[in-house]
């Protein structure tokens, strides 16, 4: 009788999902491969993709706002005693009109609080002055997260800030994204040129844990990086593990010039929502790692009376399937 109980909560809180979140959900399931296109499940999420979903509307931890916020999410970071390097900030205001004209000429980047893809290099691009304005404050202008209900963005205050250039010597940089799951990583990105001919490659747990260069490109581009892991690898996995163990999920960012690494972001929404390659699928290592049992949601006692019955008929469900527990490796 419980079970079918279950199935019955199941049942009402997808009928729900379905008719409020109609067109998120569309969205989604266009995104998968045409061939392995099915259902999505809003309501008892086994793939990656369906986790994201599922996390957009259900799983609203306070942390993510303060993760997905740039400037909040130094503070928390370093809260953690874990020494990790960051661009030192320089300037925080609303308006791009106030930033001092001698950090401008300085090798700095200036950026907005709540977005992506938000980023201006005013001396490597030789921006006048007056073009830095116009750009930055159009990005306060715009909200961030609302298109694919990404709720970390939404009460993120926007605000415009002038960080350091990191890096020593004009070294070239390179990106690595931890794609972290409570304390297992089961996939690194190492991305070299962001801002030109980007290459990147996806780098995987072989035996013993060892990282190994997984075949074909990663999401980010098409060329994949013929490069090794840089000397500071195993001290960034670390750090990242460290800072992962703190949600079911978190992709965490740094970038590198190969012997020191600086703290980019920590991203609660890969690419939106998605895993391009394999969210789409239950069996594949991401998905598996995904451990969604000790979330905000669960363990929240919640006012609304269908919302209890869900969250105790979840924590059931997820308590009785233990192959969903069964983790890959990592690395």
């Amino acid at each position: 009788m419980r079970r079918l109980f279950d199935l019955l909560v199941f049942a009402l809180v997808e009928r729900r999902v379905r008719r409020r979140f109609r067109k998120l959900i569309e969205r989604t399931s266009n995104r998968e491969p045409p061939g392995e296109r099915r259902p999505l499940s809003g309501a008892v999420p086994r793939t990656a993709n369906e986790k994201f979903l599922w996390r957009k509307i259900f799983d609203h931890d306070p942390r993510f706002t303060t993760v997905c916020d740039k400037l909040s999410c130094k503070e928390w970071v370093a809260a953690l005693g874990l020494g990790v390097d960051m661009a030192p900030v320089r300037w925080v205001g609303v308006d791009a009109a106030l930033i001092p004209r001698r950090l401008l000429a300085r090798d700095v980047v200036v950026k907005a609080s709540h977005g992506c893809g938000t980023n201006l290099f005013p001396r490597r691009d030789a921006m006048s002055r007056d073009k830095v304005v116009r750009k930055a404050n159009t990005f306060l202008e715009t909200p961030h997260g609302a298109r694919e209900h990404e709720w970390g963005y939404f009460d993120v205050e926007r605000r415009l800030f002038v960080e350091d250039v990191v890096g020593v010597g004009g070294a070239p940089l390179t990106e690595l994204k931890f794609y972290t799951f409570g304390g297992r990583v089961p996939r690194v990105v190492h991305i070299a040129d962001r801002f030109g001919d980007m290459a990147a490659a996806k780098w995987e747990p072989g035996p013993g844990g060892a990282p190994l260069r997984a075949e074909g490109a990663a999401s980010v581009s098409e060329r994949v990086l013929d490069a090794p892991l840089p000397a500071c690898y195993p001290r960034a996995l670390a750090v990242a593990k460290a800072i992962g163990a703190h949600f079911d999920h978190m992709r965490v960012d740094f970038l590198t010039d190969g012997d020191r690494f600086w703290l980019g972001e920590l991203t609660a929404y890969n690419l939106g929502g998605k895993f391009r390659d394999c969210g789409h699928r239950e069996e594949a290592p991401l998905s598996r790692a995904w451990d969604i049992g000790g979330t905000w949601f669960l363990a929240t006692a919640h006012e609304d009376p269908l919302m209890r019955l869900y969250a105790d008929a979840l924590r059931r469900r997820l308590g009785s399937e233990p192959v969903a527990r069964a983790y890959p490796a990592s690395l």
